[in-house]
């Protein structure tokens, strides 16, 4: 019987490396002793010259999306790389992450019925959508941090919608997952060694003015789509609830 096999990625500008780079080193460390069989990429936005320069370790592969501030389009050329991948993670460039994280989070995965994906940062819709399954697990409209799920999840090859640059990719693949019958869940980093550092906007690109700016049009744009069901999707829940 072939082992699981995981393709994990990071997407990043790759304007803070020294950040991405102790982030793939806690994946690594993190991998050591793993029963799975994995590969991972970083994929940057823009082919800067330190991005050029930068040998990764070994087992580690890196590629460019040339979409500047478009993390969908990196996710979308990472998912590019599957071949006899059973799962995707995608991996924020701010994540520490701590030996068995990954065998915890699969068994989640495949211990409940019908799940999209599963994430590990609630947001701010989590206090209005939120459904406890057990200890630090819960089924919630969306959430990231990491994005980990079945390839078969996908049903062609642009999981991602590209129309959005630097926010909303994720909210929006988890709505359309939830509109295909699955249930996304978030996993408290309090139970399972997924720890999150707060990486503000300036850390993350040399033109944080021109990222916000992107981000807040596609804020609008994911609102202007997914608003009437995200309200609707939160009323049901508390008539369930009865809230």
């Amino acid at each position: 019987m072939s082992k699981t096999k995981i393709l994990f990625t990071i997407p990043t500008l790759f304007h803070n490396p020294a950040l991405v780079k102790e982030c793939v080193d806690s994946l690594l460390k993190s991998l050591e002793n793993t029963i799975y069989e994995y590969d991972v990429w970083v994929i940057a936005n823009t082919e800067t010259q330190e991005f050029t320069n930068w040998n990764p370790p070994t087992g580690v592969y890196k590629d460019c999306s040339n979409l500047e501030f478009n993390i969908a389009k990196a996710l979308n050329v990472a998912i590019s790389k599957k071949t006899d991948h059973d799962y995707f993670c995608y991996i924020d460039e701010g994540l520490l992450c701590d030996p068995g994280w990954v065998e915890s989070v699969h068994e989640i995965y495949n211990k409940y019925d019908n799940i999209g994906m599963i994430g590990n940062r609630p947001h701010s819709i989590f206090k209005d959508y939120n459904i406890k399954l057990e200890e630090n697990v819960y089924e919630i409209l969306w959430s990231d941090g990491i994005f980990f799920f079945k390839f078969d999840r996908i049903k062609d090859g642009n999981a991602f919608d590209e129309s959005y640059f630097g926010d909303c990719e994720a909210q929006d693949f988890c709505y359309r997952l939830i509109d295909m019958g699955y249930r996304n869940l978030y996993l408290s980093s309090d139970g399972y060694g997924i720890n999150h550092r707060i990486v503000g906007w300036g850390a993350k690109s040399s033109k944080p003015d021109k990222l916000l700016k992107h981000a807040a049009a596609s804020r609008e744009l994911c609102e202007e789509k997914w608003g009437q069901w995200k309200k609707s999707k939160c009323m049901t829940l508390d008539w369930y609830k009865g809230i």
